[in-house]
């Protein structure tokens, strides 16, 4: 017996022993495998021909580890972190202006309607030469630098030296709130059909449409044409808050479903106050993430025509997670789909970070060649269908009902190095603050435009302002491209005047998309 009882204690010991040591072995391959990056980090501080600055290149590892997994999992610095949270908040702590840098000086472009610098007396047109003491002026002033001076904690006092009409001058602004819109853009296209851009998904865009719908309403709106072209995405709960306003009761919005995160589908409770209003959605390639929950959940249910292009494709969810320096990790957690099921992500190779710039004719030989889905070839493998049974695209992104093609007329490389380099940007800045006084009398972009128009050498003077920049004079190709510079200039001086809306009513004359959802309007519904 006693021999037995030895014999059990032994086994139990080496039992023990050798778990112990397979636990210590693991753990060791574990921790080794685990601590390699660090290792590589102390070899490269330790033995690096040259001094590195191991934390800095420790966070410059962090876009590219996050880029091998998918293209929209990202890092994002502390700086650029805040001003996307406070983009998508809705509103940030300064004083409430626009400004350009012309040459080396801070010029008021644009006072926030009941913002600080408003309740001040700051001015479109004043020169900040300098903000509590600290001087504005020179090329070493950037954008950050500028905006650290300018904003800060709400009730904080903004001392500004300022030049008006070539006067010296001081304003105190009292800094506080100042709201950014998600939706700049809302007028009547026609005595009966609205018009509404939205721009981004902020925290506060549900009711800044719920009050931009009530002005046009009151307006005599009875439809209404919603503009999500180049609105990259921002907060779902907010596109689906707008979408629920056009949706019955227990219509399904979108789902979501991840590795980790069970299947969850948000449903319209059916409160919608505008389930019955005729509803026209822009879209484009740049149309993305919550624009497209929004245009498949309208399309899917036939709630509303989608006119445009082919949407960017983006089907994956983001949750964001923050660090003590304000710096934030955004890790795709899930995916979302459509009502119909589609899941209308783009292709992408995993560990390239080149992938988010596939081109629709590399994943895709569907190509549109109607102005109705039914006349295309829509499918490939597994079909979806509408409510009331339309065959959906199943590609990636989403498929207008009504395809409008790009246009590119009337442009050429001179004429768009006029638009992309700046000086137009400039030239229309000066136009304005020469003519302050005279322009500040027209109460309509179509007053404006009527003006501009009779200037025919201003679309001349644009071409010497530029040449005197450094781009050479092409007369023949300016001929060429005038309708479409003048457009574009206008519509830079209407946006100094009347701000987005006067920018968006002179670039979208006679826009195709436009145009063509104002035609199937009048067309389907005789009322109008």
């Amino acid at each position: 017996m006693r021999r037995q009882y030895k014999y059990l204690l032994c086994l139990a010991a080496g039992v023990l022993i050798g778990g112990g040591a397979f636990w210590l072995v693991s753990r060791y391959r574990s921790f080794t495998h685990a601590d390699k990056f660090d290792q590589v980090l102390q070899l490269i501080d330790k033995y690096y021909v040259d001094s590195v600055d191991v934390e800095e290149l420790r966070t410059n590892m962090l876009p590219y580890l996050l880029g091998a997994l998918d293209p929209h999992s990202t890092y994002i610095p502390p700086l650029e972190s805040e001003r996307e949270e406070q983009r998508l908040e809705g509103q940030f702590e300064g004083i409430g202006i626009i400004y350009n840098i012309i040459t080396d000086t801070i010029v008021v472009d644009q006072v926030f309607d009941g913002g600080p610098s408003e309740t001040a007396g700051l001015e479109p047109g004043d020169r900040i030469l300098s903000c509590n003491g600290k001087s504005l002026l020179g090329e070493r002033n950037n954008q950050d630098s500028i905006m650290s001076a300018l904003r800060g904690p709400v009730g904080s006092v903004a001392q500004l030296s300022i030049l008006r009409r070539h006067k010296p001058s001081k304003v105190s602004v009292v800094r506080g709130p100042v709201p950014i819109r998600s939706i700049d853009v809302s007028y009547m296209l026609t005595p009966t059909i609205g018009l509404m851009q939205i721009t981004t998904w902020a925290r506060t865009t549900y009711d800044e449409f719920i009050q931009h719908w009530g002005q046009l309403q009151r307006a005599g709106a009875k439809a209404l044409i919603l503009d999500l072209r180049d609105n990259t995405g921002g907060y779902m709960t907010s596109a689906v808050a707008v979408a629920n306003e056009f949706l019955r009761k227990d219509q399904l919005v979108v789902y979501t479903e991840g590795r980790t995160m069970p299947r969850e589908d948000i449903i319209a409770n059916g409160e919608g106050m505008l389930q019955d209003l005729p509803l026209i959605v822009l879209v484009n390639e740049n149309s993305a993430s919550a624009s497209e929950i929004f245009s498949g959940a309208m399309q899917d249910h036939d709630r509303a025509i989608i006119v445009g292009r082919q949407t960017y494709g983006k089907g994956l969810v983001q949750q964001p997670f923050t660090f003590s320096d304000h710096s934030s990790v955004r890790l795709t957690v899930a995916r979302y789909y459509t009502p119909s099921g589609r899941n209308i992500q783009r292709p992408y190779e995993q560990g390239s970070l080149s992938s988010i710039e596939e081109s629709l004719s590399s994943v895709s030989d569907i190509k549109p060649v109607g102005d109705c889905p039914d006349s295309l070839s829509l499918t490939r493998g597994r079909q979806y269908h509408s409510d009331k049974g339309r065959l959906l695209f199943s590609g990636y992104g989403i498929m207008p009902d009504i395809f409008i093609p790009q246009d590119t007329a009337m442009i050429n490389a001179y004429a768009a190095r006029l638009i992309m380099s700046g000086a137009m940007q400039e030239f229309a800045f000066y136009f304005v603050d020469i003519n302050r006084e005279s322009l500040s009398d027209l109460s309509s972009v179509q007053e404006l435009l009527a003006l501009l128009v009779q200037d025919r050498s201003l679309l001349n003077d644009l071409a010497a302002y530029a040449a005197e920049q450094g781009i050479a004079q092409r007369p023949q190709m300016l001929r060429q491209a005038a309708q479409r510079l003048s457009q574009q200039m206008y519509a830079l001086i209407a946006n100094h005047l009347f701000g987005a809306t006067g920018f968006y009513q002179v670039m979208t004359q006679e826009d195709p998309m436009i145009s063509s959802a104002e035609r199937y309007l009048l067309d389907n519904y005789p009322t109008l």
